[in-house]
């Protein structure tokens, strides 16, 4: 099921290029659904709180019309023309990815859907950049992780989409629960800002889908040589940080447990 739903966001998409007259299409596309899935996770992440007190709860839709500013006041912008013209295309894309995600957790579900695009359009120039970047990643990208004295896992930096670091999620998942996962500090860092969204579109919708609470989920868009040569401070790029909502990371280890 999984393939066919990436199949269908893959034939959206070839339609959107046919109708569309705008230079960058396949990446106002993407940028508008990862977009589209940042907002809807932000929605989510409001109304956990209210789901485990047993508040009145309900699914929200996707919000799709403003700009993200995030820490330190980095923001994510779209094409906000190619959105309106491509709205229902958009949003419906992004419904599906998140269902993609709801039923295959801690899959870097973006870098399969870019490799199902890019076999079909391997000529476009959008491809060639996705290509160049995942083949990247898979030869000289690397996560490693260190348990210290706490008993904490810390992630160190991984970029891209997030392939490398999901595959290491789903070993800690399958080894040792959400449990585990709670103790994670992970950090992100990628010099692309829209490879960037996407992981954090991915990532989000993965916390909300499937209750997974890291201790800090820290997000740094910069050049693995800034990131270190500032020792990894606020001004190299540090655009977004999650902390543990500690009663519902709490509340899902109860309900897991019982």
């Amino acid at each position: 099921m999984g393939v066919i739903m990436k199949k269908e966001i893959v034939n959206i998409l070839n339609e959107v290029v046919a109708k569309s007259k705008f230079a960058n299409t396949e990446k106002d596309f993407f940028n508008c659904v990862s977009h589209s899935m940042i907002m809807n996770a932000f929605i989510q992440f409001e109304e956990r709180k209210k789901f485990y007190l047993q508040d009145d709860y309900a699914f929200n839709h996707f919000m799709s019309e403003e700009t993200i500013t995030m820490f330190n006041s980095y923001e994510f912008k779209k094409n906000n023309k190619f959105f309106k013209k491509f709205k229902s295309e958009i949003v419906k894309s992004a419904m599906i990815l998140s269902n993609c995600i709801e039923n295959e957790p801690l899959t870097d579900i973006f870098k399969e859907l870019f490799e199902i695009y890019y076999a079909q359009n391997d000529q476009t120039k959008f491809a060639k950049y996705i290509d160049s970047k995942l083949t990247k990643d898979l030869k000289v990208e690397y996560v490693s992780f260190n348990y210290d004295k706490n008993d904490f896992c810390n992630v160190e930096p991984t970029g891209g989409t997030g392939f490398l670091l999901y595959s290491l999620l789903n070993k800690i998942s399958r080894k040792a629960g959400l449990e585990e996962i709670q103790k994670l500090n992970i950090t992100y860092l990628e010099s692309d800002p829209f490879f960037a969204q996407i992981f954090i579109a991915q990532t989000l919708t993965n916390m909300f889908n499937h209750n997974l609470d890291f201790k800090v989920l820290d997000i740094y868009i910069a050049s693995k040589a800034r990131y270190y040569d500032c020792g990894g401070y606020k001004e190299a790029g540090h655009v977004m940080i999650v902390n543990q909502n500690e009663f519902v990371a709490k509340r899902v280890l109860e309900i897991q447990n019982n």
